[in-house]
């Protein structure tokens, strides 16, 4: 490095490349705007993955898993069949040892029937192939509704308690429309009950629900425990134990909860161990069990987004590119001046990458601003799917509203993306143009 180099700090280079973006408004703005479409789709885009990743996770843990869920082995292994030849009971000690992490326990039966359809109370003769969720009085619709997670107008109001009488069923408003069913029609069950005999379930109509989670309601009909024991003598048994951790809003900020499961499921199954059941009941964690389902539709990539807006800026690379090159062409008198005064090329170039990198965080807070509206329509209403979802059978437990979530990391990370790639593109074509600019003075003094 030269006397002349050591001379021109780096202040002295970041004030210079800073009055320089001053002096070309127009064209640096426009640059700048660009970039800051890359952020805003960016942010809009990861605050939709976000929120669908968050509801999606909500949503299978409050009406499906829990957090931790426990089951018989066979259960596990093969979920679709004789599921009430996989029940299991739950020993008082681990039920004990359960309710000690002060966590929600709700006991849940599931297993498969035939709805037989008969005019006129339902829309046409036939069959239905549907399943059964058995649930203790209360207990899982006490859990949801305290989550302000069923809504159903058809519930009766004085229903406070949300229970389940004897011989009473709930149907989905999702079933109710298809079927034409109502309130106080009657509902016949076949089941294949333990040993393989069928039985038949006489129920009525006492309720229509709704969840946020439209696997639930165009899959289940909701009895009492108690019905289903009386039906087909299930003593106690269950095919899934599911605890809950009372953590039911958006957010990222749940490591408190993963450590809690990782220290349950350690416990649960050291008891297990104890008492010789540790080979007939499995202890599954919430991505345990999505895994073994293979149903993780709603856990997409949050790198989607970073691919959106790395789209975006590709196809804003060659207008940067553009800027760039003509930046240079209009300041040829310029460079030679900074020549004069002793300046490398090493230094032009650092100066040139200092002003890119000032139009990347330009681009990067315009970019936040511009999203702050988009976003808050988001999070605030969302996007309705609703007509769409109420005839995909994709495997996806969120209703038909998309919210976006207010995520402060996006914002961070969108402001070092604009500024990185808008340093590479210009480091790019200032290397590429280095060698005809390198002695400016020359070319000057050639065309005079």
């Amino acid at each position: 490095m030269t006397s002349a180099d050591k001379s021109i700090s780096a202040w002295k280079l970041i004030a210079l490349a800073f009055r320089n973006l001053l002096r070309h408004k127009k064209k640096n703005l426009v640059t700048a705007l660009t970039i800051s479409l890359g952020v805003m789709s960016y942010i809009v885009v990861d605050s939709l993955i976000v929120g669908i990743k968050e509801r999606g996770r909500i949503n299978v843990t409050t009406y499906e898993t829990g957090d931790v869920q426990l089951m018989s082995q066979a259960y596990w292994d093969n979920e679709k069949e004789n599921l009430l030849d996989k029940t299991f009971k739950v020993d008082s000690d681990i039920k004990a040892l359960v309710r000690s992490f002060d966590w929600d326990l709700v006991a849940r039966l599931i297993f498969p029937v035939e709805m037989i359809l008969r005019k006129p109370d339902y829309l046409q003769d036939g069959s239905l192939q549907i399943q059964v969720l058995a649930i203790e009085k209360g207990d899982y619709l006490e859990h949801i509704a305290s989550k302000d997670l069923i809504r159903s107008a058809q519930i009766p109001s004085e229903d406070t308690n949300y229970s389940l009488n004897q011989d009473e069923v709930w149907i989905s408003s999702w079933f109710a429309s298809k079927l034409g069913a109502d309130i106080g029609d009657p509902v016949l069950l076949v089941a294949r009950g333990k040993g393989g005999f069928f039985e038949q379930l006489e129920l009525t109509i006492s309720g229509i629900y709704e969840t946020t989670n439209p696997n639930i309601d165009r899959a289940f009909l909701i009895v009492s425990y108690s019905t289903a024991d009386f039906y087909l003598d299930l003593r106690g048994a269950y095919t899934e134990l599911n605890l809950y951790k009372d953590t039911r809003n958006y957010g990222l900020a749940n490591k408190h909860v993963a450590q809690g499961v990782k220290k349950i499921q350690a416990e649960i199954q050291n008891e297990l161990i104890r008492i010789g059941e540790d080979h007939e009941i499995r202890v599954a964690s919430l991505d345990e069990v999505q895994q073994q389902r293979g149903t993780t539709s709603w856990n997409y990539p949050r790198s989607i987004s970073s691919i959106y807006m790395i789209l975006i800026f590709v196809l804003a690379a060659a207008g940067i590119a553009n800027t760039v090159r003509n930046n240079l062409e209009s300041r040829k008198r310029e460079i030679g001046t900074f020549q004069a005064f002793g300046m490398s090329s090493r230094q032009i170039l650092t100066m040139f990458l200092i002003e890119a990198a000032l139009v990347g965080v330009i681009g990067g807070v315009l970019g936040w601003f511009v999203s702050i509206g988009p976003n808050w329509l988001l999070a605030d209403r969302g996007i309705d799917y609703t007509v769409m979802m109420q005839e995909t059978t994709f495997d996806l437990p969120i209703s038909g509203v998309f919210r976006g979530v207010w995520a402060p990391e996006t914002y961070v990370v969108s402001a070092l993306l604009a500024i990185m790639f808008t340093v590479c593109i210009s480091w790019l074509v200032l290397l590429g143009q280095r060698k005809k600019y390198q002695n400016i003075i020359a070319l000057l003094r050639s065309k005079s």
